[in-house]
C-alpha cells in the first residue's frame, strides 16, 4: 500500500513535472522568438539606415560636382572625382564624368579601365538625366567586356550651365556625372555585419523585384516578383510570401514569420530612403534556431526529470517535492535575472543617449555664447570708446568741432547698426520677424542705395578717389518690405567697401525667369574658403571688424521674401554677392 501511494504520488509528481516544463518551453520558446524579431527588425533598420546614410553621401558629392566649374568646363576634373572616390570608396567603386555626347571625358582612380564601355550614349544612366535633367539611379548593368564581372549600379547626376540655354530655352546641357556602386562592395559590408549576427542572410532589391545582394550568388539580378521565390515556403504560405515581398517592394516596412525550409522564420523588410526617395528594399531572414535549442533542451530536461521523479519515488516522495520545487525557483529565477537585466540595459541606454545630447547641446551653447560676448564687447567697445574720445575734444574746443560730431554720428551708426543686427537676430530666432510687404521697383531701390553710398565714399575724399560705384539696374517689380530690402542692400554694400580698397564696385539689377536678380560685385580681397561653406551663419567671419551677424540676418530677410541669397569668389579677383526674389509683372 505505501510503495503504491508513493507511485501514484510519483506519476502525478511526473505529471505535474512534465506539465510545467512544457508550460516553461512554450514561455521561454516565446521570448527567445520575440528576440529573435526584435533583433531581426533592428538589423534591418540598421542596415537600410547604414546604405541610406552612405548613399546620400555619393549624392551629395554628386550634386556638388554637378555644380561644380571645373567638370562643366572640363578643366582638369579628375582632381575632384578623385576627392569624391577617396571620401565614398567604402561603397563607391569610381566616379566618371560624360559629355553631352554621352562620351566618357574622365574617371577617378581605376575608373580610367571602364572608360571604353562607357561611351554608349544609349545608356540609361545617361539618356534619362539628358533627357529629364534630374538625378537617375539605373538597374543593373554587367560590364562584361571589363575586368570586374560584378554587377555595377549608377547613380547619375545631370550637369547644366546655369548661363546659357539651349534652342527649347532650358538650361543648356553639359553632360552627366556618374558614380558607379559595386554591389560586391556592398555585400561585403553586409556579410560583415550578418557575420556578428542570428540572422541567417540578407538580401538588397531594388523597387522592381530585381535581387542586387544575396549570398547565393544565382539570384543576383533575378526579379523574384515574377519568378519562383528563393525561399523554400509551404504552399499554404506560398501567396502570404507574395504579398509580403510585393508590399516590401513598394516601400512598406513589413515584419512577418514563415515556414522556412521546416523552421519558423522571421522576415524583415525595410525600405532604403535615400532624399525621400525609396531606392532598395533590405530583407532580413532569421530562423528561429535558439527557440528550437530551448524547446529540445526543456524536453531533454524534463525527460530525466522525470526519469529520476520513477526512480527516487520508492525511496521518498520528499525527494520529488523538492526537485519540483526547486524547478519552479530555477524557471522564476531565471525570468526574473532576464527581466531585470533586460530593463537595466534599456535605462542603461536611454540615460547614456539623453546625457550624450545634453552634453552636446550645453558645449555647443556655452561656445556660442562666449563667442558672442567676446564679438559683441569688441564690436561695442571701439565705437563706445571713439564716442567718448571725441565728446573729450568736443568739451575743450567746442568751436572746432566738425570732424568730432562726424566721428561721433559715425560711431553711434555703427552702435545701431550692431544693436539692430542683434534684435534681428532674435526676431529671426524666435520667428517673429515681420514684413511690410508693398509693390516696389527693384531698380529705384538699387539705384538709391548705390547713390547714397556714393555720396558716403564722396565725402571721404581719400575714399572717393581709390573706390568708385557704378550701377544698372533694370526694371524689376517685386511684393517685398523696402526697409528690409534697403537693410540687405546697405549690408551688402557696405561689406564690399570694407574689403575693397581701391577699384570699382558694380551694383546691377537684372530681371529674369520672372525673378528680380540683384548682384554687388567687388575686386577686393575675396571670400576666405574656410568660412565660405558657411558664410550666411551666425558669426561666421574672420574680420577683427564685424559680429558675423549681417550676412545672417540677411539670408533671413530674403528668404523671408521666399528668394534666395549666395556668395562666390570672382574667377581673378573679388566676390560676388547675389539674392534673387520672385517678380511680379505690371501691364
Amino acid at each position: 500500500m505505501p510503495l503504491a501511494i508513493i507511485g501514484l504520488l510519483a506519476a502525478i509528481l511526473s505529471v505535474a513535472s512534465y506539465q510545467y516544463s512544457q508550460a516553461a518551453v512554450a514561455a521561454v520558446s516565446e521570448i527567445a522568438s520575440e528576440d529573435i524579431r526584435n533583433n531581426a527588425e533592428i538589423q534591418a533598420k540598421d542596415f537600410a539606415i547604414m546604405f541610406a546614410t552612405r548613399l546620400e553621401s555619393v549624392d551629395s558629392n554628386l550634386q556638388i560636382l554637378s555644380t561644380a566649374p571645373a567638370l562643366r568646363n572640363h578643366d582638369e576634373p579628375k582632381v575632384l572625382l578623385d576627392v569624391a572616390q577617396t571620401s565614398t570608396d567604402y561603397l563607391t567603386k569610381f566616379y566618371v564624368l560624360l559629355d553631352e555626347d554621352g562620351n566618357a571625358i574622365s574617371a577617378s582612380g581605376n575608373g580610367i579601365e571602364y572608360l571604353h564601355y562607357l561611351n554608349a550614349s544609349e545608356g540609361d544612366y545617361f539618356t534619362v538625366p539628358q533627357q529629364t535633367r534630374v538625378p537617375y539611379t539605373s538597374n543593373l548593368i554587367n560590364i562584361q567586356e571589363s575586368s570586374a564581372s560584378d554587377p555595377i549600379l549608377y547613380i547619375s547626376h545631370p550637369i547644366i550651365d546655369p548661363l546659357q540655354t539651349d534652342p527649347d530655352g532650358r538650361r543648356l546641357f553639359k553632360g552627366v556625372v556618374t558614380a558607379a556602386i559595386g554591389l560586391d562592395i556592398s555585400g561585403l559590408i553586409l556579410e560583415r555585419s550578418v557575420s556578428h549576427t542570428r540572422i541567417n542572410s540578407v538580401e538588397i532589391l531594388d523597387n522592381d523585384g530585381t535581387v542586387l545582394y544575396s549570398r547565393t550568388e544565382s539570384l543576383v539580378g533575378t526579379n523574384i516578383l515574377s519568378g519562383d521565390l528563393p525561399w523554400q515556403v509551404v504552399e499554404a504560405e506560398r501567396a502570404s510570401l507574395q504579398d509580403f515581398i510585393s508590399a516590401a517592394v513598394e516601400g512598406s516596412p513589413m515584419t512577418d514569420e514563415f515556414t522556412v525550409d521546416g523552421k519558423v522564420t522571421t522576415m524583415v523588410a525595410e525600405p532604403v530612403i535615400v532624399n525621400g526617395q525609396h531606392l532598395w528594399t533590405i530583407y532580413v531572414t532569421a530562423p528561429h534556431t535558439l527557440s528550437s535549442d530551448i524547446r529540445d533542451l526543456f524536453n531533454d530536461q524534463n525527460f530525466f526529470s522525470s526519469l529520476s521523479l520513477a526512480v527516487i519515488a520508492s525511496v521518498t516522495v520528499g525527494i520529488g517535492l523538492i526537485i519540483v520545487s526547486w524547478n519552479k525557483r530555477l524557471a522564476k529565477t531565471v525570468d526574473e535575472r532576464t527581466f531585470e537585466l533586460r530593463k537595466a540595459n534599456e535605462s542603461l541606454a536611454t540615460s547614456n543617449s539623453q546625457l550624450m545630447s545634453l552634453n552636446e547641446k550645453l558645449a555647443a551653447n556655452e561656445k556660442l555664447q562666449q563667442e558672442f560676448i567676446n564679438i559683441a564687447s569688441h564690436e561695442m567697445k571701439t565705437p563706445a570708446q571713439a564716442i567718448l574720445l571725441h565728446s573729450g575734444l568736443l568739451k575743450k574746443q567746442p568751436h572746432d568741432n566738425a570732424e568730432s560730431v562726424n566721428a561721433i554720428l559715425r560711431n553711434a551708426e555703427r552702435l545701431q547698426r550692431l544693436t539692430n543686427n542683434i534684435l534681428d537676430v532674435t526676431r529671426i530666432e524666435s520667428q517673429n520677424l515681420k514684413l511690410n510687404i508693398e509693390q516696389l521697383n527693384m531698380k529705384d531701390v538699387v539705384t538709391e542705395i548705390a547713390k547714397e553710398y556714393g555720396d558716403i565714399l564722396r565725402s571721404r575724399n581719400n575714399d572717393a578717389e581709390k573706390i568708385k560705384i557704378t550701377c544698372n539696374a533694370d526694371d524689376a517689380i517685386v511684393m517685398a518690405d523696402k526697409s528690409r530690402i534697403t537693410q540687405v542692400l546697405s549690408n551688402l554694400l557696405s561689406n564690399a567697401i570694407e574689403f575693397t580698397r581701391e577699384g570699382e564696385i558694380d551694383v546691377t539689377c537684372e530681371w529674369k525667369d520672372n525673378q528680380a536678380y540683384v548682384k554687388v560685385r567687388d575686386n577686393g580681397s575675396g571670400i576666405d574658403e574656410e568660412i565660405l561653406p558657411r558664410l550666411f551663419t551666425k558669426f561666421a567671419t574672420k574680420s577683427d571688424k564685424g559680429t558675423g551677424l549681417g550676412l545672417f540676418v540677411s539670408k533671413s530677410i530674403i528668404e523671408a521674401h521666399g528668394g534666395k541669397i549666395w556668395a562666390e569668389n570672382n574667377k581673378e579677383i573679388g566676390a560676388t554677392f547675389a539674392f534673387a526674389l520672385p517678380a511680379v509683372t505690371v501691364d
